[in-house]
């Protein structure tokens, strides 16, 4: 099973933050949800599938150029993927920052089966 979620916010960028809502909806089949104040606009996304397919692996690569073209987004996402030979346990997570999204591993809530499942 595929569990991805996150957000990405902008400071006074709603058009930027409402096209990535779009997109997901569109091109991904994912639910999302816009949420602005203070001048911060956000948009936290979800979705669970049964596998990973091209269309996750195509979000993860379009928001790094989402990241790179708009160095003023930040925001976090957060994918586990149960069919991964090496990642099977853990939360594989994205930190998008600056115009750059670096690839981490989840230390809070990994490994799955001791930290967040009861066996």
């Amino acid at each position: 099973m595929i569990i991805l979620q996150g957000w990405i916010n902008a400071i006074d960028n709603i058009k930027k933050v409402e096209a990535i809502r779009v997109e997901l909806k569109n091109d991904y089949a994912i639910e999302s949800r816009i949420m602005g104040m203070n001048g911060i606009t956000s948009c936290s996304f979800f979705t669970c599938r049964n596998h990973l397919g091209k269309g996750i692996t195509e979000l993860i690569q379009k928001l790094n150029k989402l990241s790179k073209e708009n160095p003023d987004l930040h925001g976090i996402i957060y994918l586990h993927n149960d069919e991964d030979p090496i990642h099977s346990n853990i939360w594989q997570v994205w930190i998008i920052r600056k115009g750059i999204i670096e690839k981490s591993i989840d230390t809070f809530l990994s490994p799955i089966s001791e930290k967040t499942e009861n066996y």
